[in-house]
């Protein structure tokens, strides 16, 4: 039988095509064979009909070795098939925050709106500071230009010759367009100096600080901010030359030597040079190719290929 695991290094989340039950388990260690299940608990486990063709996984969890037990395959054309188009895996990229466009700051001033590119520096020599408007709100809209890929985004908020500059209570919310946007972090009585929201894999064009309550260790009353970031979604980690991938199994066509059945070596599925890249390998589901895949058939001859 080969329903047993199969393993793919990456980190930080991923995108696959499973079967009708299956466990994903992430760890720090390398993967290795007799490591069945790394990190202990699952990070995503699914049964029957709730396994669908795409997954997506969202986690800040650092990872190294990324694993894809199958033990029930599903049937494709009567034959008990695992298929795997593309495991993903993204990081964060870099800040893309830094020289955006302030659109809005409120209070709206235009020394405000001069004043708040300060926050989008990337560096943490410079600060925004402001004096709330009059019901205590500060706000922070910034455009990138364009519609971008991030990860995740973070506010740090100033400390200025020996005085704290934070909020209290605040939300984040993003958009593609300013009169639309959807909160995707929020916080009511914070005391820290900084905060990140992990998003996942998100598209934004704006994004929004909005300060509703504001502490100051000083006795001006004003609000701080040295940097609002926003961070890039990386390139595909998996598909990575350091990647590497092991499998229980793979769907290797059987050619006839006249006496046994063979791996074949001419044709659609004839070998690569190295012997084990098969053209349905386990490295072909870390290629960032969706039009390649990794198979592994239980027993009998090759199903055809799911449409």
């Amino acid at each position: 039988m080969c329903n047993e695991p199969c393993f793919s290094s990456g980190t930080d989340g991923a995108d696959w095509c499973c079967a009708t039950s299956c466990d994903a388990y992430g760890g720090l260690r390398t993967c290795n064979a007799e490591d069945a299940k790394p990190g202990g608990q699952p990070l995503r486990s699914y049964e029957g009909e709730s396994v669908p063709d795409e997954i997506e996984m969202q986690t800040d969890l650092k990872i190294r070795c990324l694993l894809l037990s199958v033990p029930r395959p599903a049937l494709v054309y009567g034959e008990p098939l695992v298929t795997v188009e593309e495991i993903e895996a993204f990081d964060e990229g870099d800040n893309i925050a830094i020289g955006a466009r302030v659109v809005y700051t409120e209070p709206d001033t235009v020394l405000n709106r001069q004043e708040a590119q300060y926050a989008l520096t990337g560096s943490s020599q410079y600060n925004w500071i402001v004096a709330p408007s009059a019901d205590g709100r500060v706000t922070l809209l910034v455009d990138l230009r364009e519609v971008r890929w991030i990860m995740s985004i973070q506010v740090v908020f100033a400390f200025v010759d020996g005085n704290l500059y934070r909020a209290s209570d605040f939300q984040i919310s993003i958009g593609l367009d300013p009169d639309a946007m959807k909160v995707v972090g929020e916080e009511f009585g914070f005391s820290q100096m900084s905060r990140k929201f992990v998003l996942g894999v998100t598209q934004v064009r704006y994004a929004k600080l909005e300060v509703f309550d504001t502490f100051s260790s000083g006795d001006d009353g004003n609000f701080g901010l040295q940097e609002f970031q926003l961070f890039a979604v990386s390139d595909n980690l998996c598909a990575r030359s350091t990647s590497t991938s092991i499998a229980s199994s793979e769907w290797i066509q059987q050619c006839s030597d006249g006496a046994t059945l063979v791996p074949c070596t001419s044709g659609l599925y004839s070998t690569e040079e190295d012997g084990r890249n098969y053209p349905h390998s386990p490295a072909k589901a870390l290629d960032g190719d969706m039009d390649t895949w990794w198979g592994a058939a239980l027993g009998g001859p090759p199903a055809p290929r799911p449409s």
